[in-house]
């Protein structure tokens, strides 16, 4: 069986004011052909977790493109079109035909007219395969689903686990379900059930209740017969979409009865415990005498409000302010976003003092720029190398990159990171490339909403999300909404 592979992925917040792109020059991570072996293969990314899982199977890939996009604005309709023009071309090429087509998609992508990216994808490809053509699309676990969406593909599913540690089973899980549908050994029928639900992404971490819960539901009800996937969608808030919101995503063997009874149960469970997925958080100088007034234990403060993973632009300064105020010690920040700086820095050399002014140059809605004195201590290319559960292996891209010693009040002194491109803090790799013991500071600043916790476990530390302000913040009432369904819980009351 030969199951060709193909990811399109990008997380547009529509209040970004950093364009999105495609353009291959510009992503994040981009492969073609056997380039997306070499890029991907031994890596706890979606596109090595297939290659890996198709090798298992025994079944033959064909890779034919993957392209990670930075979050940001929407993208260009021009791009998307040239891309899947070209998985087409691809597609068609093949001298023996495909079996099935597997694709990774955010679920939460948008072209520049507003329109639903990844639709618009499954449905030009469907165009080109046919009806009947085998499709499995992976989403993330914040897709905001639409029956457009889930109406082009013969299987939706996406992972149980948020962040999404359980990726690698869950993309055996579903291709395992394409070969069948392939075979014709399952026929199925896609339910999708909506919430009024607009959950920030901190809210939607499954390792606490009630999505813990439901993420234990789910895994059972796949064990049920006739039910071939089932997906609690959490949704991405940031975008102003008439899909946003909550989805529950069942996939039966040719019962649509069953598929709409379990999506049904699933839906009034979690609805029925809605009160318990938001919980009140520290605004930054809280979390961070907190930090500093811990004894004893490492304390990783969230900085919520500028998530790169969300599309936060990583040049917030809120954290930044509080940091150098109150004089913290033993704490490293990372990472704001400023090639500005980065430069000054690097120009100025090691070990060399500067007064750099960071951050809040392109969106001062989560910052102002703020005057920083130190040193130097050192310089990357910003290359490093994933060393956790989410994408590990994978080689990452910061941009040109310096750790600053920071002087704050108080003979306040912290390690400040400086990268050049916006990466989400997720992955100890970036520390580890500056030479940032990760076990050793008491105190870690990150910028990011929930995908930390997949290299910061809650039980090895102490959290302290902070709902500090910008175009990711938990706090949904700083958004003009304009395209959401209403009423819609928690901005309604329900």
């Amino acid at each position: 069986m030969l199951i060709g592979f193909a990811a399109v992925y990008q997380r547009t917040n529509t209040f970004s004011r950093v364009p999105g792109t495609l353009a291959p020059d510009r992503l994040r991570f981009w492969a073609s052909g056997q380039g997306v072996v070499h890029t991907f293969a031994h890596t706890r990314s979606v596109a090595g977790c297939f290659l890996a899982s198709a090798e298992q199977l025994g079944i033959t890939a064909a890779p034919f493109l993957a392209a990670y996009a930075r979050a940001g604005g929407a993208v260009p309709l021009t791009e998307l079109e040239e891309l899947a023009d070209r998985l087409v071309t691809l597609i068609r090429s093949q001298e023996r035909p495909l079996d099935g087509l597997f694709l990774h998609l955010s679920g939460a992508m948008l072209t520049d007219g507003g329109a639903s990216a990844d639709a618009w994808l499954l449905r030009r490809l469907r165009e080109a395969v046919g009806e009947v053509f085998p499709i499995a699309a992976f989403l993330d676990h914040v897709a905001n689903v639409s029956a457009e969406l889930t109406g082009q593909a013969t299987i939706v599913a996406g992972p149980h686990q948020w962040p999404p540690v359980d990726a690698p089973a869950r993309v055996t899980y579903l291709l395992e379900r394409l070969v069948a549908a392939g075979e014709r050994r399952i026929h199925p029928v896609t339910v999708t059930r909506r919430l009024p639900l607009l959950l920030p992404l901190a809210a939607q971490r499954t390792d606490r209740e009630p999505l813990r819960a439901i993420a234990a539901r789910l895994r059972a009800l796949e064990s049920r017969p006739g039910i071939v996937a089932a997906t609690c969608f959490g949704g991405f808030p940031y975008a102003d979409v008439p899909a946003a919101g909550a989805a529950i995503v069942v996939v039966s063997d040719g019962l649509p009865e069953l598929a709409e009874e379990v999506a049904a149960e699933v839906a009034e469970q979690l609805w029925a415990r809605r009160d318990e997925l938001l919980e009140p958080g520290f605004n930054i100088e809280q979390a961070v005498h907190t930090a500093l007034a811990a004894q004893a234990g490492q304390m990783v403060i969230a900085e919520l409000g500028d998530a790169p993973e969300a599309g936060g632009p990583g040049e917030g300064t809120t954290a930044l302010w509080a940091l150098l105020d109150l004089g913290a010690q033993d704490a490293v920040l990372a990472a704001i976003t400023d090639p500005e700086a980065v430069d000054a820095a690097m120009q100025a050399g090691v070990g060399s003092p500067v007064e750099l002014s960071v951050g809040g140059k392109v969106d001062r809605r989560q910052g102002y720029p703020i005057d920083v004195r130190g040193y130097v201590q050192r310089i990357t290319d910003g290359m490093y190398r994933r060393r956790g559960p989410l994408d590990g292996g994978l080689l990452e891209r910061a941009g040109p990159s310096v750790l600053i010693e920071a002087h704050g009040r108080h003979q306040g002194r912290f390690a400040l990171i400086l990268t050049s491109e916006p990466v989400a803090a997720d992955d100890p790799g970036l520390l580890l490339a500056l030479g940032v013991p990760v076990n050793e500071p008491r105190i870690l600043v990150l910028k990011s909403a929930v995908d930390y916790l997949a290299a910061w476990e809650p039980d090895a530390v102490t959290i302290l999300p902070a709902m500090t302000p910008g175009i990711t913040t938990p706090d949904l009432l700083f958004f003009p909404y304009q395209r959401i369904p209403r009423p819609i819980w928690p901005l309604d009351p329900l």
